[in-house]
């Protein structure tokens, strides 16, 4: 973390890239007992793969950006041994970022974010061919 934000950043960058792992630790054991329940023991591995988040930065970039993205798809199989795979997903980019703490209090901050995001949706389909 100190080769990518300088001092001043640093703080809010820890507690950023911390927070995903503590968001995700409290969702997950309330949502994969509900979709067992709901939809069957496939759907707790289906939802959870849904959703993903990317770090990256670009050759020569000093800029680290993150990406979200979800999605999913769907197989139709009109006939036996033939049929039709459609899948999309939504990936949201976030170009900038940019923080100020406007007032902390005992236990609690007010923050002001700001983010350029860059949206953008793919689309596949294919054939899916049965075999006996």
């Amino acid at each position: 973390m100190t080769d990518w934000f300088p001092q001043r950043e640093r703080a809010f960058a820890i507690g950023l890239f911390n927070a995903g792992a503590n968001v995700g630790a409290i969702i997950t054991p309330l949502l994969v007992p509900a979709l067992v329940v709901a939809f069957g023991w496939r759907s707790a591995f289906f939802v959870t793969g849904l959703l993903g988040l990317t770090r990256y930065a670009a050759a020569g970039d000093d800029e680290i950006r993150f990406s979200v993205s979800g999605g999913g798809g769907v197989k139709l199989m009109p006939a036996r041994r033939v049929g039709v795979r459609l899948d999309g997903r939504v990936f949201a980019t976030f170009a900038y970022v940019d923080a100020q703490v406007l007032a902390c209090g005992p236990g609690i901050c007010l923050t002001r974010l700001y983010a350029d995001i860059v949206w953008q949706a793919e689309f596949s389909a294919g054939l899916v061919v049965a075999f006996p």
